[in-house]
């Protein structure tokens, strides 16, 4: 029986690079969940072709953002929303007030709950962060709403490590406390700078992953010179459009599944 996993695209709505190689990809049926920055400068464009309606086997989530220079964000550095947060100095008030109004525009451009939650650069673990958002969830959408766990099941490299424990596990704690669930292990975390092997390192990650896993992704079409990953998220796009995917997919008996609480688990 094949392990069905999340593959899930970040980024949506950020430019039209990142927008238009992640529509073709749902498309396509090449990835199975979306993850929407909705104060991205081409999220009003993107969520008209994405659709307003719900489609079978792609979920659509929240990037929960703090660090862009966008409206209900930080407008900060990651390194310096970090410090303010392990420092416990950011207020409670002003994130409720960001993660209300991310969570009534996702509403407004999709005309639907979202059916997860993640973070651009991983913030939605933070402290303080997690505790706002996971209530903020449960308070609106009861448990019928993902949160995106960076922990992984197994050992994945340094950076991987280094994203988990940003604030993985007390997500997790703090989720399961309010009734939301997580994926059971995360992947998809590499050096953008480190081009060349995207298919070698999915191939990896795909052999191992837990049933009801999540792997991230970044791609994006060729053309966007302001992008620092822009070589990275290329070659990820060429790579998850091709056949090889496909093949990969079924030779690992790898099935993909939609990131929802709608999906019932399997039993071991």
């Amino acid at each position: 029986m094949p392990r069905r996993i999340a593959v899930c695209a970040d980024d949506f709505g950020a430019t039209a690079s990142i927008t238009d190689a992640i529509v073709e990809l749902a498309d396509a049926g090449r990835i199975s969940a979306v993850s929407i920055m909705v104060h991205g400068p081409d999220v009003e464009r993107g969520a008209l072709r994405l659709g307003g309606q719900r489609r079978p086997g792609c979920s659509r989530g929240l990037h929960f953002t703090l660090t862009e220079a966008r409206e209900d964000a930080m407008r900060i550095r990651l390194p310096d929303l970090a410090l303010r947060a392990w420092l416990r100095l950011l207020r409670p008030r002003d994130l409720q007030r960001m993660c209300r109004r991310q969570l009534d525009r996702f509403e407004q451009l999709t005309g639907a709950r979202p059916d997860f939650v993640d973070g651009h650069q991983h913030v939605h673990q933070f402290p303080v962060v997690r505790d706002v958002l996971v209530r903020a969830l449960a308070d609106r959408y009861g448990g019928g709403v993902m949160l995106r766990s960076t922990r992984p099941a197994k050992y994945r490299g340094v950076k991987a490590g280094l994203v988990a424990a940003l604030g993985a596990r007390a997500l997790g704690r703090g989720a399961e406390r309010h009734g939301l669930k997580t994926n059971t292990d995360f992947a998809g975390g590499y050096s953008f700078g480190a081009t060349g092997r995207y298919r070698e390192r999915m191939r990896a990650w795909l052999s191992d992953v837990s049933e009801g896993g999540l792997i991230m992704c970044h791609p994006g079409k060729p053309g966007d010179t302001t992008d620092v990953i822009a070589a990275a998220r290329h070659e990820e796009y060429e790579y998850l459009r091709s056949a090889h995917w496909l093949a990969d997919l079924a030779a690992a008996e790898v099935e993909l599944s939609p990131f929802a609480s709608s999906v019932t688990p399997r039993l071991a």
